[in-house]
């Protein structure tokens, strides 16, 4: 399997690149990109973006936590006995939050 060719790039384009990403991941993301997103993604690739990241983690985590709460409270209202599967679906909320994923 040949490699692909590599996109016309400014040598300032694949100066910035290459600080970021070894030369391989460069050609890599060339095979599935255009040209012109390649550039793109070069231009902006100093842009932190980790606010977006922690905003829609917190998003998700908020869900997912009154998506529970409200499972439970429905279980209390119907009278029914929480059983292992609550159990569970509150470890599986608990565990990644305490392993420092969101």
């Amino acid at each position: 399997m040949e490699a692909p060719p590599m996109p016309q790039l400014t040598p300032d384009q694949l100066q910035k690149a290459s600080a970021y990403l070894p030369v391989e991941q460069i050609l890599m993301a060339a095979a599935y990109l255009t040209p012109d997103m390649l550039r793109s993604q070069i231009d902006n690739i100093d842009q932190d973006q980790g606010p977006r990241v922690l905003a829609a983690a917190v998003i998700v985590s908020v869900l997912a936590t009154a998506a529970v709460a409200l499972r439970l409270a429905c279980r209390r209202l119907m009278k029914v006995a929480i059983s292992y599967d609550d159990y569970m679906i509150i470890i599986g909320l608990v565990l990644p939050s305490g392993l420092g994923n969101t």
